[in-house]
């Protein structure tokens, strides 16, 4: 083999590397992937008694209903965890009345200081499968 056609090889073989980042961006289809693709949403006129439910979804989101019934995903920035076992959080958005991509869940973690989980994204959703709103629980017993 000549030194042209070794090079030539060696070019090649160091290039693939490079192009397997790319292929697997392409090829994402995680839940993160799909709610950065879907239309930012937001909820107008905001505050805490503008929300019916909510739902954690592990340390990676929550799922909130509006008062007019619709759902929105919220995905964290990080984990967040202990969201889970909670019962009550607070809603806190920015100056203004609605509730977006920058707002913040905020929950009791103990004794100790309140924990702040920040949203990455906020979009329409349908309602999420699972447990129910626990009033609806009670008045079905």
């Amino acid at each position: 083999m000549t030194r042209f056609h070794l090079t030539l090889a060696l070019l090649a073989a160091m290039a693939v590397p490079f192009t397997l980042p790319a292929q697997a961006a392409q090829a994402g289809d995680t839940a993160g992937d799909k709610a950065a693709a879907q239309e930012q949403a937001s909820i107008p006129f905001f505050d805490n008694d503008n929300i019916r439910d909510w739902r954690a979804d592990g340390t990676k989101g929550i799922y909130i209903e509006a008062r007019t019934g619709e759902w929105y995903y919220g995905e964290f920035i990080s984990r967040c965890t202990g969201l889970n076992f909670k019962d009550t959080i607070a809603f806190k958005n920015r100056p203004g009345s609605t509730f977006d991509r920058f707002g913040t869940i905020v929950f009791r973690d103990g004794p100790g200081r309140p924990q702040e989980c920040r949203l990455k994204s906020l979009v329409k959703s349908e309602e999420p499968k699972g447990k129910k709103d626990k009033d609806d629980e009670k008045s079905g017993e």
